[in-house]
């Protein structure tokens, strides 16, 4: 009988334990993704690439304008991430024959940040392929307003990093003024906050 292993976590809005799967260790590495959480939470590049395959593609969840490519690339990457993000931890691990889907929770500039990720592994149970997602948009244009200057100065390129903390910072801005101001206004009834008349 194949080893089995069992994911568990708390549901953050009911507070239910959530039973996420038995896998087949052997089948889907659970070595390699136990390995990239432990090294994100621990914010530890060099052990989160040594998880990856040589040839593996982080797909950003900032823009579709390229991908990072090989473990040099995404390494590079994850320094910049854990330079300007702290309180990393994962909350919900599903994982099937050959992938896995986890969600995390992290602070940068004190705005929480809900992050998706959907792990590729490859014949050998290495991850070949990482997909991310980032929600809500505040906290999208907090990590692109920090992550695109930390990642241009370690790339050696420090007017980029000049010009994307300008540009980073006025998006941020925007998102941050559209979501008290004017977000609200397509809010259902029930979360509606109502203000009694007076008498």
């Amino acid at each position: 009988m194949p080893e089995t292993v069992v994911r568990a976590g708390d549901d953050a809005v009911s507070g239910r334990i959530l039973i996420a799967s038995f896998v087949d260790t052997k089948a889907v590495g659970v070595n390699a993704i136990d390995a990239w959480k432990q090294a994100g939470a621990a914010r530890d590049a060099g052990a989160a690439v040594a998880a990856l395959t040589t040839d593996a593609e982080l797909v950003s969840p900032l823009t579709d304008q390229f991908r990072f490519r090989g473990r040099d690339e995404i390494d590079q990457l994850l320094q910049a991430v854990f330079e300007v993000a702290s309180d990393y931890r994962y909350e919900r691990d599903v994982r099937g024959d050959s992938e896995a889907f986890l969600t995390s929770r992290a602070r940068i500039a004190g705005v929480e940040i809900h992050e998706f990720q959907h792990l590729e592994l490859d014949g050998d149970g290495a991850i070949t392929r990482i997909a991310l997602a980032v929600r809500p948009l505040p906290a999208l244009t907090v990590l692109t307003r920090a992550l695109g200057p930390a990642l241009a100065r370690r790339q050696s390129h420090p007017v980029s990093a000049r010009r994307l903390a300008r540009a980073g910072a006025f998006l941020d801005a925007v998102a941050r003024a559209g979501d008290r101001k004017y977000v609200p206004l397509a809010a259902p009834d029930s979360s509606r906050v109502t203000t009694p008349r007076p008498l």
